[in-house]
C-alpha cells in the first residue's frame, strides 16, 4: 500500500454505493389502451357476418314481413351481449347497401328501420343486459 492512504472498509461501501446509485437506471413501461367510437370490448368478442343476419336483413327490407320468426332466430344465435350489436349491423348494413345500388335511403325510411330493429329485442323475447340503441350512420364495428 502506499504511504498515507489507509482504505477503510465504510469508505469502500460508499465507493461501491456512489457507483451503483450513479449508474443505476430506472426501467419503466407503460402500457396505453386505444378505444374508439366503434371498438369496445364488446366489439372486439362479438364478430358478426353479413349470413348469420341475412334474414334480419330481409325482414327490415320492404318485402320482408314474413321473415320475423327467422330473424328472431338468428339473433337468439349470439350471444346476449352480442345481439345488440347484430342489430346494429343489420341496420348499417341495409343503409350501405341502399347507398352502394345508388337509390339512397330518405331521413323518413332511415327513421322507419331504425324503430322496426330497435323494436326487435321486445317481437323476439330476447332478454337484453342493457339498453340497445339504434344509430344513424354508426357501424358496429370495424373490420
Amino acid at each position: 500500500m502506499a504511504k498515507g492512504i489507509t482504505p477503510t472498509l465504510p469508505a469502500f461501501f460508499i465507493a461501491v454505493f456512489l457507483v451503483i446509485t450513479t449508474t443505476a437506471t430506472t426501467y419503466t413501461t407503460t402500457t396505453i389502451t386505444t378505444t374508439t367510437n366503434n371498438e369496445t370490448p364488446i366489439n372486439s368478442k362479438c364478430k358478426i357476418e353479413r349470413g348469420e343476419i341475412k334474414d334480419c336483413l330481409i325482414y327490415l327490407s320492404p318485402e320482408g314481413d314474413f321473415f320475423l320468426d327467422e330473424c328472431c332466430s338468428q339473433l337468439e344465435e349470439f350471444k346476449s351481449e352480442c345481439q345488440c350489436k347484430a342489430l346494429k349491423e343489420v341496420v348499417w348494413q341495409i343503409e350501405h347497401q341502399r347507398k352502394s345500388d345508388g337509390y339512397g335511403m330518405t331521413p323518413e325510411e332511415k327513421k322507419q328501420i331504425q324503430e322496426i330493429a330497435q323494436d326487435l329485442p321486445r317481437r323476439c323475447y330476447l332478454d337484453f343486459s342493457g339498453s340497445c340503441t339504434i344509430m344513424p350512420d354508426q357501424p358496429a364495428a370495424t373490420y
